[in-house]
C-alpha cells in the first residue's frame, strides 16, 4: 500500500547536538487525519518541518505523497498546503490580495488564481472582510486566512502545526468545523496539537 507520509528510522540532530526526532517510524494513509498529540518540545513541529521540506532529516528515509523529500522536495511542495506553528499573514495586504499573492506563487494563471481566491475566501467565511487589510483582523481571522492561503491551490496534503493555539472557543470551533469539511473531501491532513479535545474530534 503506498502512503501519503511514510517515514522509516527518521531521525533529526540539530547542529548544537539537539536531538529533534529520534528513528521515528510512521505511516499515514492518503484521506487519513492524522494528529501528533503531544507537550510542547516533544518535536512535533520538527516532524512537520520535515514533511514540508524545510527541514532535512539527518539520516532516515521520509517519503510524503509518494516522493522522497531530499530527492525531489520541489514536487513535495507543489502538492502541500502548510499553516505552520508560528505563521504570520503579510499585514498589509488586503485578505484577498493575500491569498491571491500566494496562489500565484503556487503557479496558478491568472484567471485560475481569481476563481481559487474567491472560493478559498467563500470556503473560510471571509468574504465580509476581503477588502480589508490582514493588520487590523483578530486573531481568529487571521488563522483563516493563513488557512485560506493554505489551500487555495487545492493540495493533496494540508499540514497544520498546532492551529488553533491562541484562539477563543468560537473561533476554534469554526476552524475544527472546516477542517471536518476538508476531511470528507478526501485531503490528507497531518495536525500538531496539545489539545486531547481536537485531537479526539478531528483525528481518526
Amino acid at each position: 500500500m503506498d502512503y501519503a507520509i511514510k517515514a522509516i528510522n527518521l531521525t533529526k540532530i540539530y547542529s548544537n547536538n539537539v536531538i529533534g526526532n529520534d528513528k521515528v517510524n510512521l505511516k499515514i494513509k492518503y484521506g487519513e487525519n492524522f494528529s501528533l498529540l503531544s507537550p510542547n518540545g516533544a518535536g512535533k513541529t520538527t516532524f512537520v518541518r520535515m514533511v514540508s521540506t524545510e527541514l532535512l532529516p539527518t539520516s532516515g528515509r521520509l517519503t510524503v505523497l509518494g516522493y522522497d523529500v531530499v530527492k525531489n522536495p520541489m514536487s513535495v511542495r507543489k502538492n502541500i498546503g502548510v499553516v505552520p506553528q508560528e505563521g504570520l499573514p503579510v499585514m498589509d495586504l488586503t485578505v484577498y490580495d493575500h491569498i491571491y499573492y500566494f496562489s500565484r506563487l503556487r503557479g496558478l494563471a491568472k484567471n485560475d488564481a481569481k476563481s481559487a481566491t474567491i472560493r478559498a475566501i467563500r470556503e473560510l467565511d471571509l468574504v465580509d472582510v476581503r477588502n480589508r487589510y490582514v493588520g487590523g483582523l483578530s486573531g481568529g481571522l487571521k488563522k483563516r486566512v493563513l488557512l485560506a492561503t493554505a489551500i487555495v491551490h487545492e493540495p493533496r496534503l494540508l499540514i497544520l502545526d498546532e492551529p488553533t493555539t491562541g484562539l477563543d472557543p468560537a473561533a476554534r470551533r469554526k476552524l475544527w468545523n472546516y477542517l471536518e469539511k476538508v476531511k470528507k473531501e478526501g485531503t490528507t491532513i497531518l495536525m500538531t496539537t496539545h489539545y486531547v479535545e481536537e485531537a479526539e474530534r478531528l483525528s481518526d
